[in-house]
């Protein structure tokens, strides 16, 4: 029995028989994607993280989104849906200078979450402070459907 030295090796690479080429072909689309999109260029998605609980009431939503003024952002609620949209400007302050290194993120997103239960529109409650949205959004008992935007306060 010869032993294969096993640094740098993955079990697939063991791979023999007819699905060998196949494998071969396969890493080599998924070497070429990952490095196409480590290359691209342009602004990068940006997409808020969120946590989201559950009481026998309510459901409860945070949202983390830095950098952005409450006059940018939109949250609108229709039955099992919850929707963030808004938009992070890039800011100006850096003319003329040259940016040696830069990881901030810019442009619109947009953000929709679906809830089992239906959502009392008439209820929902927001807050927004220092860069954290927050959402109280009640179950719905009984009544009627529809959609509705929500002002953040």
């Amino acid at each position: 029995m010869n032993l294969v030295p096993w640094k740098g090796k993955k079990p697939s690479d063991f791979v023999h028989g007819p699905l060998a080429s196949f494998k071969v072909e396969m890493d080599r689309l998924f070497d070429d994607f990952s490095k196409w999109h480590l290359l691209k260029k342009g602004p990068e998605i940006f997409s808020p993280s969120v946590e989201i609980s559950e009481t026998k009431s309510s459901y409860s939503v945070k949202a983390e989104i830095p950098g952005i003024d409450k006059k940018d952002l939109k949250v609108s609620v229709s039955n099992h849906f919850v929707t963030i949209k808004g938009e992070k400007k890039q800011s100006r302050e850096n003319k003329g200078k040259n940016i040696y290194y830069k990881e901030t993120r810019y442009g619109s997103f947009y953000r929709q979450m679906p809830f089992e239960s239906e959502i009392d529109k008439s209820r929902v409650r927001t807050t927004f402070k220092n860069g954290v949205l927050e959402l109280v959004l009640p179950k719905r008992r009984s009544g009627k459907s529809g959609s509705v935007d929500i002002k953040v306060k």
